[in-house]
Order: structure tokens, then sequence, then C-alpha cells
């Protein structure tokens, strides 16, 4: 049998016991990722195929998990069929196919089918929840009128507030809304629906260089998130993020380089804004009395 299905079903753990289940009393031969658009206009929402067979007669060790698309990571259907049609037991596996261990699948605190992070060969990395603190925020029950940028599920700042409950230099990711953005704060803030990040130890890794790292994987983290209606990403989702061990002068190389450009940006946005305000100026006097 081939199904289709919502990514939801794989990746949250109440279905847990479900795929436990699956896994008891058939083969599971493949769960593929479908690209997101594959069934626009009707639905933008992330699927899968599950292809399983021998229904009560065997269970399953190991499956193969398949991202197809064009996209760096995965694997066009052409070239999967293909590689189905050799022994996948013996046969390398292509980038954007892994082989995963149903056991250690389901001993995780949540079943979650995710493509392995990008990293580069032979580069030693670190999960980002070793090193970082990650933090839910806390909606505000009552908001009073202040100079507190308040950071919800999107890429601006809704309203403001009178109370901060973050320092500054930190960054969020967004859990709704506009799931996965990633956003650097240079001063305090107040915390919704958003997920606070920052260095355990800034003599080892600065936040700066974490966010940095994660803002460099912005699609990579966008394609994390989970659900149908409205998508929302999590800690678990993140937390095995990987950082690049580097030596903290070389951290600071690039901290320094990455300031000096996001202060160029700032300039360029600021004289866009002044000349778009001349704009009106230009024919005025033709409409004067």
């Amino acid at each position: 049998m081939a199904v289709i299905v919502p990514a939801g079903l794989t990746v949250s753990k109440k279905h847990k016991n479900m795929w436990k289940h699956i896994f008891d009393n058939s083969r599971v031969i493949f769960f593929a990722s479908l690209p997101s658009d594959t069934f626009a206009p009707y639905t933008n929402a992330a699927t899968r195929i599950i292809l399983l067979d021998q229904k009560e007669k065997q269970s399953t060790s190991r499956f193969l998990n398949v991202f197809l698309g064009e996209e760096p990571g995965c694997i066009s259907l052409d070239e999967f069929g293909y590689f189905l049609g050799e022994t996948p037991g013996n046969a390398k596996l292509p980038e954007g196919v892994d082989e995963v261990n149903v056991m250690e699948l389901l001993e995780q605190e949540h079943f979650q089918l995710s493509k392995p992070w990008r990293v580069s060969r032979g580069v030693k990395t670190l999960p980002l929840g070793e090193i970082a603190t990650i933090s839910n925020g806390k909606p505000l029950n009552k908001r009073t009128e202040g100079e507190i940028p308040v950071i919800a599920g999107g890429k601006s700042s809704p309203y403001t507030h009178n109370q901060h409950n973050q320092e500054a230099d930190f960054f969020t990711i967004s859990k709704s809304g506009s799931a996965g953005y990633v956003w650097w704060h240079d001063h305090r803030v107040w915390v919704s629906d958003a997920m606070a990040v920052r260095s355990k130890d800034e003599s080892k890794y600065l936040s700066f260089y974490l966010y940095l790292c994660m803002k460099t994987k912005q699609e990579e983290i966008y394609a994390r998130k989970q659900g149908t209606c409205q998508p929302h990403l999590y800690a678990y989702h993140i937390k095995d993020f990987p950082i690049p061990v580097l030596s903290l002068s070389k951290q600071k190389s690039f901290v320094a380089k990455a300031m000096g450009l996001m202060a160029r940006s700032e300039k360029a946005r600021q004289q866009a804004w002044q000349a778009e305000e001349q704009i009106p100026e230009l024919l005025v006097e033709t409409y004067n009395p």
C-alpha cells in the first residue's frame, strides 16, 4: 500500500503509538517527503508518501527516509525510482535519502522525521541545545502601551509594551506565523510567541555567532515546521542544530564582518526612506491653487 498523509502525522509524539503498531505489523519501505507545493492550489500543507507491505507478516526495523524535490539535499522522483530499483541495502545512499533505525526513532521524545542538517564534510559541530539556552516566550494577558517591542510570531513587532522579559543581545525564532524566522535583537524586548536563544557561555560561543549560523540555515529551519493549518516550530526541532566548533577569535572575525554589513544595510535603508519621503514633494506645486 502507498498512502499520502499530512506531514504532521509523522512528526507529532501523539501519533507515536500508531506508528509503533504499523512498524510491528508490516514492513515499511520508505517515507517520502513531497515538495510543499505538490498539491497547490488546493493546499500548501507538507505531505508524505508512506509505502508499506506484508501486513501482519513482518515487522520493520529500518526504513528509508526520502526527500523528493529539486532543491539541494533532495532527490528527484526519477532518481529515486532508479535507486529503488537497485538493492537499497547494498547501494550507497544518495543525498536526499537516509536510513532510519525504528528502535532509535521510537526512543525519541518526539516522533520526528526531519531532513538531516547539511554540514560540510569534516566540519566538527556541537548541537545548539548543548551550548545555548532555548526558552519559550510568555504570552501577554494584558498589554500596556510602552516603548518595549513585543516579539510574536511574525517578522516584525506588531505592538509595544511597558515591560521586558529578555535583556538585549540575543535572538528569537518564531514559533507560529512566520514559524522559524530567526531575528537578532540588540535591545530589550518582550518575547511572546517565539523562542529566545542565547549562548550559555559568551567566552566560548558568542550569541551573535550562533545567530549567524542559524540565519545561514534559514530555509532549512523553515522546512522543519509542522502542522497543516497553522505550522509551528518548537525547541525540539532545533536543539540538534549543528554549530561549527570555531575559536573565539574566528567567531569574532565573522561577527565583525556581519555587523559591518548590517550597519551598511541599515544606512541604505534609512537613505531609501528619506528618498521615498521626498517623492510626494516633486509635483506638489503643480497642484497648489
